[in-house]
């Protein structure tokens, strides 16, 4: 689907980098934007990207209803909006799941540094505050101070990370809270698999692979 396009919009309120990428001399010009939950409809350079899009574009490809509802907020009009759904490779994932389980659940966690006789919980996030690692910090030390045998870890990296490191120090959880930088993807479905749960507690989300692929495994 997105060779074909003029442009991909992901996060943000239509920043002017990437709608400059988006300008086109054809007589068609197609878009796809990726930014549900992200842009603030009422702000003015949301605006301003809506009546952009309205002018330029033949058609603009969104990711769900909830954001053709909000492009259509922001002036786009509804007959130039289609609907193509997020894709997801489930033959590389499913393949990393398979590998990881070759390998072992015991021997995966520990090549990331995590004790394989404890409850592992993953976090896959980057570590921005809308991805509200701090609740599952929070939650991680009531757990804890109940007696669960818990470890967490937390996948991803991002201007956060002090913040959260800081954090676990405070509540006393930063012998069981493992920040493993971030990871390719091949390893992150392996962590998906070798982990007894997985958390995600963003407040708005694009698209949530970080829960549709846990769901698929």
């Amino acid at each position: 689907l997105y060779p074909p396009l003029d442009g991909i919009i992901s996060f943000g309120p239509f920043a002017a980098w990437q709608l400059r990428k988006c300008l086109s001399d054809e007589a068609q010009s197609v878009v796809a934007v990726n930014a549900m939950g992200h842009a603030k409809t009422r702000s003015w350079k949301a605006r301003i990207g809506g009546a952009f899009l309205n002018w330029s574009k033949s058609r603009v490809v969104a990711p769900c209803e909830a954001e053709r509802r909000r492009l259509t907020d922001l002036g786009v009009k509804p007959e130039k909006i289609s609907v193509i759904p997020n894709p997801i490779d489930t033959t590389s994932v499913l393949e990393a799941a398979a590998c990881a389980r070759r390998i072992g659940r015991h021997s995966l966690l520990a090549s990331l540094g995590l004790d394989p006789t404890r409850f592992v919980v993953a976090h896959l996030a980057s570590l921005q505050p809308r991805k509200q690692h701090e609740w599952v910090l929070e939650a991680a030390a009531k757990a804890l101070s109940s007696g669960l045998r818990l470890q967490v870890a937390v996948a991803g990296d991002g201007e956060h990370g002090q913040v959260l490191k800081a954090l676990a120090v405070r509540l006393g959880v930063e012998e069981s809270v493992e920040f493993l930088g971030r990871l390719d993807n091949h390893a992150a479905i392996q962590l998906m698999v070798a982990a007894d749960g997985i958390v995600h507690c963003s407040r708005k989300e694009t698209f949530g692979y970080s829960m549709v692929e846990p769901v698929l495994l």
